[in-house]
């Protein structure tokens, strides 16, 4: 740090400017450069004959020097410096540092480190340009301080929801400063900060050598120094943990002394969709770091807080001055309308309690209103960790109902992608079970896909089920690994048996783990399996797959039948490209486009069809039944071809046919349209000599609850020297 020494003059204390006085407990003071400009003037305090240690940075500089002084000594800024102190505007020959704040490196920091020694109180001005205030400055008493640690104050953007993107040395302690053109948005501000511990974060990850079981702490305020006083500690996280402030100012500390990086934005959400898998601090505004000030907080706030899984320990650390209310809620089915649901606890507390406290629910909703006419500090801290029990399933609401295993229905085959967009967190997939016996055994098959750890030859396949079974993520046995050629990935299919007559099933949401996203999970019934046939679960991997999803297997010779079951996102179209190794047909596999086919069998059906779970999926609104439209074109652009179309079912809609003669499919040869009323009938149809057809399927009665099939088989007679039938099964 560069010694920087001012000559200190008399100054009048005769104008009003507002006081902080620092201590050991608080031993820093650090101010963005609107909330200066609001005050004009401040005074800090500290202690007879000490040291002051100054920090500073800017959002942008006007005037960059055109060339460097030296390699070792380069101005970075040649901006003046927006504020005075004690009648000194600073000098920029002590500004050598730029810090990009965005993952494109065209947005910088300016950086500057000076000192001013033998005083105890500094008068700071407000600059004349009364425009420039993307800046922050922080103060910290030497003597209260570890001036080994060196400081990195960092203003945050104007405008809300703007993420930056920094990294952070070894050695430097964080200092966030939130921007009140952000926070002061709304009339009620929710958080200030939104700030994460990102382990991705492009260009830095070189230079990124904290491991994942760094512990970051947490401090309301600025710098806290030696002491480092506990009733500012807010909470301790990890990397890759979301972490939500309401104090102007935030600081990171970091034991380690390693190089991280951070992810910040401007953020004034009340409503915290945040998983608590590892811990989530709330606090009302602008406590309790006691430079916040007292007006800013004079009105009662609500922050509601989502959790997914575990029951919930809270502890309230901190209350004073006011009445903070807990109430408890079942989550509803879009996983935020909270309010609206079940009720299952409310507290309410005017002082910290003696213990802490667990509830069992899926939103909690804090509301916390200061006394009346209050001129102390008031606030509270609160954090929010998981406990050790998880959410009863039972009282979670089902998906689509009960559903029931027996024996004309023993098995149900579950993709995680589409349990996940089911909001298969917050609800179960409900499964009942009749049987011979008292308790069912189920055997359970789950096929998932891992990756390869890096620069490691064996595959980080976790042996833990993705799915939670009744509470619990059990351990899965019987498992088998298939490398998957030229991905990187391995498909590990496991089995597990359990006794029991209901089976609540769920997703992990914490932490966003996308192994449940390319999983697969099938239950039978064990007393209706024929052990004649093996049972193969096939799944698709949905997180590295792009559509056309490009999808092959294998399988070794087998003395018994394979039975083998496909499950796939709901939402694609299906195809069977190839049963057989002499067999190349390349089909396009978007739902709603246009098919050339000249040979072979079709199957079709509408979405939903014969599958309990996908149904009520999407959407949500009963009302919109724009997702279970059907419509597809089939044509031979080589030749005519003989048509042979039989439909075995329709409920619930109709279904329109339109057959064409010509190569450009618009000479219309006939439309037919069938309804409901063909439900009980098998229709079978043959047309000669055509290029196309376009099948269309609409519901027409209630959206849920319905079921719609259209199978046609297709038999095309191909125009070449000799006839010759060739058949292509497509799902």
């Amino acid at each position: 740090m560069l010694l920087f020494l001012f000559f200190l003059c008399q100054t009048s204390f005769e104008e009003e400017t507002q006081t902080f006085e620092l201590s050991a407990q608080n031993p820093s003071y650090a101010i963005h450069g609107v909330r200066l400009n609001e005050f004009q003037k401040i005074t800090i305090i500290g202690c007879e004959n000490c040291s002051f240690l100054i920090d500073y940075s800017q959002r942008k500089c006007d005037n960059e020097p055109d060339t460097a002084l030296n390699d070792n000594d380069r101005i970075v800024c040649l901006d003046p410096f927006p504020f005075s102190i004690n009648g000194e505007i600073p000098k920029n020959d002590h500004c050598f540092n730029i810090l990009p704040y965005s993952s494109k490196a065209e947005n910088y920091l300016f950086i500057c480190a000076f000192e001013i020694r033998n005083t105890k109180t500094l008068i700071v001005n407000f600059g004349e340009n009364e425009t420039f205030v993307e800046f922050a400055v922080s103060f910290r008493v030497q003597e209260w301080v570890d001036e080994s640690e060196k400081t990195l104050v960092i203003p945050t953007a104007p405008d809300l929801y703007n993420e930056n993107i920094m990294l952070v040395n070894k050695g430097i302690t964080a200092v966030l400063v939130a921007n009140p053109k952000a926070y002061r948005y709304r009339n009620s501000p929710g958080s200030m900060i939104l700030l994460e511990i990102s382990e991705t974060c492009e260009p830095y990850e070189p230079d990124i050598d904290c491991d994942k079981n760094t512990i970051f702490a947490v401090f309301a305020g600025s710098s806290p120094g030696r002491i480092k006083d506990e009733s500012l500690h807010m909470i301790d996280i990890k990397r890759d943990n979301l972490i939500t402030t309401q104090s102007t100012v935030t600081t990171l500390l970091n034991s380690e002394k390693c190089s991280f990086c951070i992810t910040y934005q401007a953020y004034t959400a009340e409503y915290y969709n945040e998983p608590l898998s590892t811990g989530f601090v709330l606090t009302s505004y602008g406590y309790p770091w006691i430079f916040d000030e007292i007006s800013e907080s004079a009105q009662c706030s609500q922050n509601i807080i989502a959790n997914y899984r575990y029951q919930t320990v809270g502890d309230i650390k901190a209350l004073e001055g006011g009445t903070l209310s807990l109430i408890a809620y079942l989550q509803s089915e879009d996983g935020k309308e909270c309010l609206n649901n079940q009720f299952q606890h409310n507290y309410s507390y005017t002082e910290v309690p003696a213990t802490k406290f667990e509830v069992q629910a899926f939103c909690l909703v804090a509301i916390w209103c200061p006394n009346e006419n209050i001129t102390e500090r008031s606030g509270f801290v609160m954090t929010l960790f998981p406990s050790n029990n998880t959410i009863d399933p039972k009282i979670l609401p089902c998906i689509d109902g009960l559903i029931t295993l027996q024996k004309d229905q023993p098995m149900i085959i579950l993709q995680g992608l589409n349990l996940y967009e089911a909001k298969g967190g917050y609800r179960s997939i409900c499964l009942n079970t009749i049987c011979s016996q008292q308790k069912c055994s189920l055997i359970i098959d789950v096929s998932m896909y891992c990756q390869y750890e890096t620069n490691s030859t064996t595959p980080g396949c976790s042996q833990i089920s993705p799915f939670e079974l009744n509470g619990d993520f059990p351990k899965l046995n019987n498992c088998t690994q298939r490398n998957i050629s030229g991905t990187g990935t391995v498909l590990q299919k496991c089995q597990l048996r359990i006794e029991t007559v209901e089976l609540y099933i769920r997703t992990i949401i914490e932490g966003f783990d996308p192994s449940f996203l390319r999983s697969s999970i099938a239950v039978r019934l064990e007393e209706e399996i024929d052990d004649t046939y093996d049972f193969q679960l096939e799944t698709l991997n949905t997180v590295t797959s792009q559509l056309p999803f490009q999808w092959a297997f294998q399988f070794e010779a087998s003395i018994k039948p394979t039975w083998l079951s496909l499950s796939l996102p709901q939402g694609q179209l299906k195809i069977l490209e190839k049963f057989r190794s002499d067999r190349s047909v390349e089909n396009s596999y978007d739902f709603d486009q246009y098919q050339d086919h000249c040979d072979g069998t079709i199957f079709l059906e509408s979405r939903g069809f014969g599958n309990d779970f996908e149904i009520p999926l999407l959407p949500i609104d009963d009302n919109d039944i724009s997702y279970y439209y059907f419509w597809r074109q089939i044509y031979c652009e080589d030749f005519p071809v003989d048509l042979t179309i039989e439909i075995l079912s329709i409920t619930n809609g109709n279904v329109s046919i339109q057959f064409f003669d010509d190569i450009e499919r618009k000479h219309l040869v006939e439309c037919l349209s069938f309804d409901v009323q063909a439900n009980n009938k098998t229709l079978l149809y043959r047309y000669s000599n055509l290029r196309g057809i376009t099948i269309s399927w609409n519901i027409t009665g209630t959206l849920f609850k319905s079921e719609a099939d259209m199978k046609f088989s297709q038999l095309h007679q191909i125009k070449v020297l000799h006839e010759k039938k060739f058949f292509l099964c497509m799902l």
